[in-house]
């Protein structure tokens, strides 16, 4: 037997509960993290379940926080600074240097350099 159902979302409702006085009872429908749904089957359990929180932290080594994304542009920064710092020093000295790729990039480059160390990263 097929059933004919509509979904309502967001819904409250209010119950008298005295009415010399008037006092309501408020009631609304919430759900659990298992009861949401989303379009590709997962509940919203299965997909955020494990996160704790967002941090900014880039220290931390709560596995389950994730990290924000000021804290992940901070931490690129970071490792673009030192890219370049490590280029100067080896520049300096005559030696190789160092570029972070993605893979993209790096199948794009018409010749590689013998002098440079390529680093692959995912984006």
């Amino acid at each position: 037997m097929a059933i004919n159902e509509q979904i309502v979302t967001g819904r409250k409702f209010r119950k008298c509960i005295d009415a010399a006085n008037k006092a309501w009872l408020r009631i609304s429908f919430w759900t659990k993290a298992s009861d949401v749904e989303f379009d590709d089957g997962r509940t919203l359990q299965q997909k955020l379940g494990t996160i704790n929180g967002i941090t900014d932290s880039l220290t931390s080594g709560d596995v389950q926080s994730a990290l924000s994304a000021a804290a992940g542009k901070a931490l690129n920064e970071k490792a673009d600074k030192l890219l370049e710092r490590l280029n100067e020093h080896i520049s300096k000295s005559g030696g190789l240097s160092f570029v972070a790729l993605t893979q993209a990039q790096y199948d794009a480059l018409p010749s590689k350099d013998a002098r440079t160390l390529y680093f692959i990263y995912s984006d």
